[in-house]
């Protein structure tokens, strides 16, 4: 996915106007929002991965996911990116994360990159959730850690990781 909607008055529209002070604030939101979740899956000890395809060149919005990506893999978030023009093809599935490969939640998204919900995979789906870890496995084998997408602004970098 290379963009999706997320609305006027989100954090990728003040990154997007390069309103720095704003799009920190508002991460500094996502973090703390994000603790308790990513918090009680480590206690639980969950395994937390996500898998994003996504086409070159990288457009701002992936550089916005990019700090988003930074906040939730250091709360324990394993994300790994995969160019969508190499990729096994799996039902569309273009966003989605496995939780303890016991769940899956997919996102879905319409034509125009307009966020539409998610549906859950969960444990009375087991087959079903074992094709997609083990297609997550494929993907994985050639996928890189996201941190490769590009340099971020260290400024930010260091504003939002405190």
């Amino acid at each position: 996915m290379q963009f999706y909607d997320e609305g006027l008055d989100s954090t990728y529209e003040s990154y997007k106007n390069n309103e720095i002070d704003l799009f920190v604030e508002r991460l500094v939101l996502f973090r703390e929002g994000r603790l308790p979740e990513l918090t009680e899956l480590a206690q639980k000890s969950v395994s937390f991965k996500r898998l994003h395809f996504l086409k070159q060149p990288i457009t701002k919005y992936l550089e916005y996911e990019y700090y988003t990506y930074l906040i939730s893999s250091s709360l324990g978030e394993q994300i790994v990116v995969n160019n969508i023009d190499v990729v096994i093809s799996k039902d569309n599935i273009g966003d989605f994360l496995l939780f303890d490969d016991k769940c899956a939640f997919i996102h879905d998204y319409d034509s125009n990159g307009i966020y539409k919900g998610a549906w859950v995979l969960q444990e009375d789906k087991k087959d079903l959730i074992k094709e997609m870890c083990d297609w997550y496995d494929l993907q994985f084998s050639v996928a890189t850690d996201f941190k490769g997408l590009f340099k971020p602004d260290q400024s930010i970098v260091d504003r939002i990781l405190l």
